[in-house]
């Protein structure tokens, strides 16, 4: 009788052990598992709020140090264009001025040297600003430069445009003695500059030279 109680007994209490090991361990995995759940939570939460943080600074506008910097940037980029575009405007216009003045010189050249061609009898005053001659179609010519207007005139009249400033001409006379069985040579020395401040120091020299087909009686 007595060794079946004890047996019993024992026997209980082993089941009362076994219980309690299998409830904590329960119990133990249970925390576990919580504790990893809520890490994850945790974790989850947290790329849920970068997540929102991305989409507010999407929506959101510009601060105002921002458009300021984007401001100065602008206008710097728009003055330094404007500017550019000012002076290219500034370059191509003196650049035509000069290619007009050079235009009209030209022309004046080319009559000149139509008519030196068939003249005759050719003098020159002591400075070589003047040229006087006989043409076998026009009569008596004469070219000199007025140092006054900078013009170059022939008989009395201008050559040249307003746009043109002759800074010199001279003339330098050959084979002009009578007699002698040669033609005559004019050698043309042209300076000149367009009448525009922003390049009125740019001068563009000339020179040419031209026999007369008329023997010198």
């Amino acid at each position: 009788m007595k060794k079946n109680f004890q047996k019993n007994s024992l026997f209980q209490l082993l089941s009362v052990a076994k219980r309690r090991i299998f409830r904590g361990n329960f119990d133990f995995l249970s925390e576990q598992r919580a504790e990893h759940t809520g890490a994850k939570s945790v974790s989850t939460q947290r790329k849920e709020k970068i997540e929102i943080n991305r989409k507010r600074q999407a929506l959101a506008g510009f601060t105002l140090i921002e458009l300021m910097v984007a401001t100065s940037l602008f206008l710097v980029v728009i003055g330094t264009a404007a500017s550019i575009f000012v002076q290219s405007l500034r370059t191509e216009r003196a650049i035509v001025a000069l290619m007009g003045a050079n235009d009209s010189v030209s022309g004046a050249i080319e009559t000149m040297s139509r008519e030196i061609r068939i003249g005759s009898d050719f003098t020159t005053a002591v400075d070589g600003k003047e040229l006087h001659f006989s043409s076998t179609r026009s009569g008596d010519i004469t070219y000199r430069f007025d140092p006054e207007t900078g013009r170059i005139e022939r008989n009395g009249e201008a050559m040249t445009s307003s746009n043109v400033e002759v800074k010199k001409l001279q003339f330098l006379l050959q084979g002009e003695e009578p007699r002698d069985g040669k033609s005559s040579r004019v050698t043309i020395l042209i300076s000149i500059s367009a009448r525009d401040s922003r390049i009125s120091s740019i001068e563009t020299h000339m020179q040419t030279t031209v026999s007369s087909r008329q023997l010198d009686s």
